[in-house]
């Protein structure tokens, strides 16, 4: 089977967090976050600043919106390819 690109969604280890999160943001893609002090967040970026990001809905917190600064955040999963 094939692995294909999803349009336009593309991640460089020149992009930094803001980056990534921005081109997740922008092509409506949830991400996976994984924090410094182990928290995981499953979500779509709802809003994104220079210093934070608030994700929407979080998995298993539908009802809630999450606010993460950006220092925290110490990696990022985010789907670019469709089997």
């Amino acid at each position: 089977m094939a692995v294909q690109e999803k349009s336009g969604v593309n991640i460089s280890a020149q992009f930094s967090t803001f980056d990534v999160l921005k081109t997740a943001q922008a092509n409506n893609l949830p991400v996976n976050l994984n924090l410094r002090g182990g928290a995981q967040y499953s979500a779509k970026v709802k809003d994104l600043g220079q210093g934070a990001v608030v994700l929407q809905g979080p998995a298993g917190k539908d009802f809630y919106d999450v606010y993460v600064p950006l220092a925290e955040i110490s990696s990022i999963e985010l789907k670019v390819r469709d089997r």
